[in-house]
C-alpha cells in the first residue's frame, strides 16, 4: 500500500502530489487542533457519506483507516476554506449523487450498505474515472470519485496516523541541534 501510495509522489506536477502538497499546507495552516472534527459545510447526510467512502478507500486494517486520521474533518476544512464555490458545490452534488446512486441500486444510502455493497458502488465510480482518464476529451480530474479520492489520501498521509502507517517516525518536537558532546576538542557550539 505504501508503494502504491507513494509512488505518485516521485512526479512532482502529478495530481496526487498537488494534492498532497495542498493537504500538507492545510494542516500546517489549521493545525491538528483546528480539525476538531465540526463539521461546518458537510450536512450530516454528507458526512455519513463521506466518512463511509473514505473508510472504503483507505479502511482500517492492522494500521489505522481514514477515520482514525480524520478524513472527514479534513476534507470539510477544504470544502469550507480552500476551494471556491462552483468546486465545492460541484463536490457537494458528487457526494449527493453517491447516495442516489446507492439507494437505487440497494435501497439505503452508502453508510447504511454492506462492505460488499459498498465496494461495488465504488468500483463503479472507479471505472467510471478509469473511462474519463482514457477519453483524451475528458478530465478525470474532474470527477467527484477522482477528488474523493485525492482528498482523502491527501488528508490521510498528512496526518499523524497516516504518516505512522507509513512507517515514517514522527521528529522529536524537542530538538537541540547545538549540543556539546562532552569535550571542547570536539569544537562545540560556540
Amino acid at each position: 500500500m505504501s508503494a502504491a501510495a507513494g509512488a505518485p509522489l516521485i512526479v512532482p506536477g502529478s495530481a496526487v502530489a498537488q494534492a498532497l502538497a495542498l493537504g500538507r499546507r492545510i494542516r500546517a495552516e489549521v493545525g491538528p487542533a483546528g480539525i476538531t472534527g465540526n463539521i461546518l459545510t458537510l450536512t450530516p447526510a454528507q458526512e455519513r457519506a463521506v466518512t463511509a467512502l473514505a473508510e472504503a478507500i483507505l479502511p482500517r486494517t492492522d494500521t489505522p483507516g481514514a477515520t482514525d486520521a480524520e478524513v472527514t474533518a479534513f476534507i470539510d476544512t477544504i470544502l469550507t476554506g480552500w476551494l471556491d464555490d462552483d468546486d465545492r458545490d460541484r463536490f457537494l452534488a458528487g457526494v449527493d449523487s453517491v447516495d442516489e446512486m446507492t439507494r437505487a441500486a440497494h435501497g439505503s444510502a452508502f453508510a447504511d450498505c454492506t462492505p460488499e455493497q459498498q465496494a461495488e458502488i465504488t468500483a463503479r465510480m472507479d471505472e467510471e474515472t478509469d473511462r474519463l482518464r482514457q477519453d483524451p476529451d475528458e478530465d478525470e480530474t474532474q470527477s467527484f470519485f477522482y477528488l474523493m479520492k485525492s482528498y482523502t489520501l491527501s488528508g490521510y498521509f498528512t496526518s499523524r496516523p497516516g504518516l505512522q502507517a507509513l512507517g515514517y517516525r514522527v521528529v522529536h518536537q524537542d530538538f537541540k541541534g547545538c549540543v556539546s558532546l562532552g569535550s571542547a576538542a570536539s569544537g562545540g557550539c560556540g
